[in-house]
């Protein structure tokens, strides 16, 4: 009896020893199996995209420096006595635009000499007129007609040269007149009023008043400046670059953004310059302005894009960084996932632009890319470059 139950007992024991080292394993293997389980759930549950062919171009950006054509000083070769100012020392001028209403005794002179000549011309052409007439009738000699012929060559002469020295004094002024223009408004209103409505300075650009404009009666002798104008019809531009930058930007469409506008530039001949303070690179762009929109001194940011080229876009959401490197995941026909290294462009519309790793309609990873990549699944999966 006694041998019996020390059997039984010792067979007792030898069954909990089994079942504890079985229990053992399994909590063992539990971590592995959850794992397992847990990946498989996330594999079938992963969103993919295909990858797609297109285009892109690389764009880099850098500061810039706006710096005016030139500043002109307006000044006139008669003397004005000023009546009326319509600018301000800083306001944006177009061309064309009336800056001052002046006296100017030199206009109505010129107008004056001008009308003169041309009523001349109007007799002598009355004259020969009839002339004409008579000699057609034979009633006068080609000789006798001679004399009047030379006098109309001259009044012709006297009024063209009226006209020349009306025409440059209205240049100076900014104003640029027809003379048939002019002929009827002198056959209709009386030439002082004339004269008024042609003395004022119009600016001859488009660009920035530099200096304060006079007052009312104040009066300036011939060849005195009058006003500081801007010229930014065309400006120039510096651009700031990282000397290791150059060659990104020697090819390809270069512009800047000015009040929702795109203004173009265009390279110049002049060597790119070391600054020796930043030692940054500066290249010379120059841009047509015709809206006054850039003005000296401004600083703006400027874009270059570089030459289309070839790539595979992929979705953001696919691109995932780690150890200091780029990767997508890769879902193949069984369902596994292999993270492949990519090297990526800059991203456009949440895309991003894949210029090596990736083929044409491979399926990666757009949801739960970075759960797999950092998850503790180095048995699971190996890093494929």
């Amino acid at each position: 009896m006694i041998l019996t139950d020390i059997s039984k007992e010792n067979r007792c024991n030898s069954n909990n020893s089994s079942n504890f080292k079985l229990i053992l394993i399994l909590f063992l293997l539990l971590p592995f199996m959850a794992n397992v389980s847990a990946n498989n759930d996330l594999n079938k549950a992963v969103l993919t995209h295909k990858v797609q062919v297109g285009s892109w171009q690389a764009s880099n950006k850098a500061f810039s420096q706006i710096h005016a054509n030139s500043v002109i000083k307006l000044k006139l070769s008669f003397a004005i006595k000023i009546k009326r100012t319509f600018a301000h020392k800083g306001d944006k001028v177009k061309q064309g635009q009336v800056l001052l209403a002046v006296n100017s005794d030199v206009i109505h002179h010129d107008l004056e000499r001008f009308q003169i000549a041309r009523k001349k011309q109007l007799v002598i052409q009355k004259q020969l007129h009839y002339l004409n007439k008579i000699i057609n009738n034979k009633l006068l000699s080609r000789r006798d007609l001679f004399s009047v012929e030379s006098a109309n060559v001259q009044t012709e002469k006297e009024k063209s040269d009226a006209w020349l020295i009306l025409t440059s004094h209205l240049n100076e002024l900014g104003q640029s007149v027809q003379q048939s223009s002019i002929e009827k408004q002198l056959d209709k209103e009386k030439l002082t009023d004339i004269a008024t409505q042609l003395s004022q300075l119009h600016a001859p650009f488009s660009g920035h008043l530099m200096t304060r404009l006079p007052i009312s009666g104040y009066r300036y002798e011939a060849k005195k400046n009058i006003v500081n104008l801007e010229n930014n019809e065309q400006v120039y531009i510096s651009v700031y670059i990282a000397p290791e930058t150059l060659n990104l930007w020697s090819h390809g469409e270069t512009y800047l953004l000015k009040n929702n506008k795109r203004i173009l530039l265009e390279t110049t001949q002049q060597t790119p310059v070391i600054d020796p303070v930043t030692g940054l690179l500066t290249l010379f762009f120059t841009a047509d302005n015709p809206d006054n929109h850039l003005h000296n001194g401004e600083w703006l940011e400027v874009t270059h894009l570089q030459r289309k080229i070839p790539v595979l876009w992929v979705p953001k959401s696919s691109v995932v960084s780690r150890d200091g490197r780029s990767w997508c995941l890769l879902k193949q026909n069984n369902g596994d996932i292999i993270p492949i290294a990519v090297i990526v462009g800059q991203e456009q519309n949440n895309q991003f632009p894949v210029l090596k790793g990736l083929k044409e309609n491979q399926q990666v990873v757009t949801q739960g890319a970075y759960e797999l990549l950092y998850r503790d699944i180095k048995s699971l999966i190996q890093f494929v470059d």
